[in-house]
């Protein structure tokens, strides 16, 4: 029996109703010998047996109610019973059947004895009602299938049906069901089940793959030709205005606005999208509305306008809208806010904030964004230990989770091994990274992981490397203006390290600075004085060094940031020797000294290992152990 009893079964239940002790000798009980049993077991069955028989073998579970919905044209005839008749024959004659939950309401045949019946079932007579009658009994089942839950199976059944409208409007409501609960890969599932010519003339099952495109897999281009062939849709023959159809224009607006301008700088452009998807989404609060608020707080700061940044996010509270929802604009725009600001006080409460929501409500996207938030915030504290636990857990989930706080926390981790001394373990890091853009097709995060490589390559010692990409990279299309990594810098520091390249990078650089500054963006702002810094001091220009590092010193102060100079690395040490500090400036500085050391035990620099400066006197053991104190208190 190839490992399975059926056949035995079937042979012993079939010679206990025929009576034919030769059917015990059949040995060796091939496919065709096992549907013959099984048809000599299933003729002496009731007619009745047989009836539901057929039909409950259509689908992948039963119950008695889907039974009755599904035979209901086949209830009239002799020997009628009901579903649960049937379901307590099988019991009672233990035809492979599994019960599938404790009260005894579902139930689905062993999948190896289903497969005997498809066999059985394509061997009956011919009926030439009968596609025409499984189609209709496929739509009552998908019925009872959709009222108690089973969304997937409904879908599937309408599917068979050939169904269209009716399969249209239900993977339409429980895929913006999906979407607030933040379920995306059930999403990715329940489309791939939808036939081509169904979704492709369907404005709101577009509009679901143009979510998943844009915000969870951060496939810009492909997500940009969906939402033209919907809008090209809602235009064709002047659809009437309803709330369904404002709905849909609000989130092509809102999707349109983050993805396609901002993302591209045209600030402005953006704040305009997100104001039209506002209004447009106003009387449907939840994730949409909510997405519509956030990218139009970011764009504001983006644009250079932080005080219209901060009243729209505050705008929402008190808002009856979100009271009790998972999907606070508050909670979800001032992390960002903070980041660009430079204030990882603000980000941290906030963000914080964002997880509470997250757990409450099992939303494991929110989790992640609010754990991106607090990593890479706590490394910018160089609280090394605690933004490691946070950043491991967003890439334990980075299949279920939005590419982009993935890929960041990746990056954040190899920051993590390059400040802790493991080169080797930031190359892993980077790597598996770069995997996973390859594998979700992300055209969007390809330029960020490659800058990234680029950036250790040339923190390694691989200078070659970093400047073949520097190359042939597109400045414009690395830069991303409001998440953790920010590739602009990365190409200018690549430019710098080549002579040849230098004055190029020196001209980005002011212009890039000039920039950052214009639009408040202060971690970048930071980086780049600190790499002015470094540049000037090469140069000879110690004035214009000094003035630029204590610029960055005072920003970054501030805020509460640290690696953002650290990482420059052991370079910067002579200058932060030679900075005119006092007070919290001066125990920030410390705090810098201490972080900048590759460590891989734990420790902090010393005055004895502290770097000095030809010709100029270091700081005294006193005093640098003064700066010590001060940065671990």
């Amino acid at each position: 029996t190839e490992g399975w009893p059926a056949g035995a079964r079937l042979a012993i239940e079939a010679q206990r109703l025929s009576g034919d002790a030769e059917l015990i000798g059949v040995g060796f009980l091939d496919q065709a010998t096992q549907d013959d049993l099984l048809a000599e077991v299933l003729e002496s069955a009731p007619i009745s047996v047989r009836r539901y028989v057929q039909v409950a073998s259509l689908f992948p579970s039963f119950s008695a109610e889907l039974c009755d919905a599904a035979i209901a044209d086949r209830l009239s005839g002799p020997a009628t019973m009901t579903g649960s008749e049937f379901i307590d024959w099988l019991r009672r004659y233990n035809l492979f059947v599994v019960q599938l939950d404790n009260e005894g309401v579902w139930y689905r045949f062993h999948h190896l004895f289903a497969r005997l019946l498809d066999n059985w079932r394509a061997v009956q007579a011919p009926d030439p009602q009968a596609v025409a009658q499984e189609q209709a009994m496929r739509g009552r089942a998908a019925e009872v299938f959709r009222t108690h839950g089973m969304v997937e199976e409904a879908i599937e059944q309408l599917h068979l049906a050939g169904d269209g409208a009716n399969l249209a409007a239900v993977v339409a409501e429980f895929g913006s069901q999906l979407i607030e609960e933040e379920r995306w890969s059930e999403l990715d599932r329940v489309l791939s089940r939808v036939p081509s010519d169904v979704l492709d003339n369907e404005p709101a099952l577009l509009l679901l793959r143009a979510w998943l495109l844009g915000d969870y897999e951060s496939r810009h281009r492909e997500m940009s030709d969906v939402l033209d062939r919907a809008e090209a849709l809602l235009e064709r023959g002047n659809v009437a205005e309803t709330a369904s159809i404002r709905r849909l224009r609000g989130e092509i607006a809102a999707l349109r606005g983050a993805y396609e301008d901002l993302l591209s700088g045209d600030f402005d452009g953006a704040v305009a999208e997100e104001e039209v998807a506002m209004e447009l989404l106003a009387d449907s609060p939840g994730r949409h509305l909510t997405f519509a608020f956030v990218a139009g707080v970011v764009s504001l700061a983006g644009a250079g306008r932080p005080q219209e940044a901060h009243r729209l996010a505050n705008s929402v509270m008190g808002d009856d809208r979100f009271a009790g929802a998972p999907f606070d604009p508050m909670a979800w725009a001032f992390p960002f806010l903070g980041w660009l600001e430079g204030d990882l006080s603000l980000e941290e409460r906030y963000a914080t904030q964002l997880l509470t929501i997250g757990e409450r409500y099992g939303l494991v996207d929110t989790v992640a964004s609010a754990r991106y938030f607090l990593g890479t915030s706590a490394y910018e504290r160089n609280r090394i230990d605690e933004a490691r636990q946070h950043l491991d857990k967003v890439i334990a989930d980075r299949y279920a989770t939005q590419a982009a706080n993935t890929i960041h926390s990746w990056i954040a981790l190899a920051l993590i091994e390059m400040a802790q001394g493991r080169g080797d373990e930031a190359d892993a890091h980077a790597a598996s990274m770069m995997q996973y853009v390859l594998d979700t097709h992300s055209d969007y995060f390809q330029p960020t992981a490659e800058a990234f490589l680029a950036e250790l390559d040339l923190r390694r010692g691989r200078t070659a490397a970093a400047l073949r990409w520097v190359h042939h990279a597109d400045p414009e299309a690395q830069r991303h203006r409001f998440m953790f990594f920010d590739p602009a810098s990365t190409y200018v520091e690549v430019l710098l390290s080549s002579k040849s390249d230098a004055d190029h990078g020196r001209q980005l650089l002011e212009q890039y600075l000039a920039e950052a500054k214009r639009r408040n963006h202060r971690p970048l702002t930071i980086r780049l004085l600190g790499i002015r810094a470094l540049d000037r001091a090469i140069s000879g220009d110690e004035s214009g060094a000094l003035d630029s590092l204590g610029q960055a010193i005072r920003l970054s102060q501030e805020g509460g940031m640290v690696r953002r100079l650290a990482d420059l690395g052991p370079p910067l040490v002579p200058l932060l020797h030679r900075l005119d500090v006092t007070g919290d400036g001066l125990a920030h500085v410390g705090a810098v000294l201490a972080a900048i050391e590759p460590e891989t035990d734990g420790s902090v620099v010393t005055a004895q290992s502290a770097p000095t400066v030809a010709g100029e006197p270091s700081l005294t053991p006193r005093e640098f152990d003064v700066l010590r104190l001060l940065a671990e208190h």
